[in-house]
């Protein structure tokens, strides 16, 4: 009896030290993960306040940006503070330990969503390419725009996991910036595609993927028992 009982506790033991190495793995590619997230964040803000400031555009996109000077300039504005904001969001302690700061990022945010995002939508309209761009363009800021919606509704009303599930789907479209700007050289220098063809495949490209992450993470996530949860003051905007 008490050699079983010693080879119960000894294989317990065992399950304990590869759950908490397990544990460790995860939190170092979590952090690796985001600190990628945060460098391109970074790196995409300053090429977008560039590209504002000296008119820098791809030059096939040049004359209808110069025509809708007001247009492109909110939706740039208001995507780099979106997009400077956003990991900061997904940090757990600035959530937890920073209630204040999170909410009035939060807000900061929204602002910076409503204000690119109206910008995006008349760029859409015009969007350089075919209807496939219009279309994909136009999918990815209103569907920006109600991420945004529904997020800000959802903690308005305490529903913190839906808040939370919201914002990741906004935060996924936020990072559209940055997967435009990764797609777009791969498509043009390594498949050697035309950009008149590229363009259109990154309308879409540049965010269906993100959103199909966004949601495989949502489904991992432990659904909560019941539709209203109590308020959390870290996960409000």
């Amino acid at each position: 009896m008490q050699a079983n009982t010693h080879e119960t506790r000894r294989i317990d033991a065992g399950e304990e030290r590869r759950r908490r190495r397990w544990q460790m793995i995860r939190r170092l590619l979590q952090a690796f993960g985001w600190g990628v997230m945060l460098l391109l964040a970074v790196v995409v803000v300053a090429y977008a306040g560039f590209v504002l400031v000296t008119g820098a555009f791809p030059a096939p996109l040049r004359p209808s940006l110069a025509v809708h000077r007001v247009a492109i300039s909110a939706h740039i504005v208001g995507g780099i503070v979106a997009l400077a904001i956003a990991p900061l969001q997904l940090v757990p302690q600035l959530r937890r330990r920073g209630a204040a700061a999170h909410r009035w990022l939060g807000r900061a945010a929204m602002l910076g969503m409503l204000v690119g995002g109206l910008g995006g939508l008349a760029m859409a309209a015009v969007a350089y390419g075919n209807l496939a761009s219009r279309l994909g363009f136009g999918t990815m800021a209103l569907g920006w725009l109600t991420t945004a919606w529904l997020g800000y509704w959802a903690i308005r009303a305490k529903q913190v996991a839906a808040h939370r599930r919201w914002m990741l789907r906004n935060i996924a479209l936020t990072l559209a910036a940055v997967t435009l700007r990764l797609w777009l050289p791969l498509l043009l220098k390594v498949g050697h595609l035309p950009f008149d063809t590229a363009y259109p495949l990154v309308a879409w490209l540049c965010w269906v993927p993100n959103l199909l992450i966004a949601e495989a993470i949502i489904q991992r996530w432990p659904r909560p028992s019941g539709v209203r949860l109590a308020h959390s003051g870290p996960a409000t905007m």
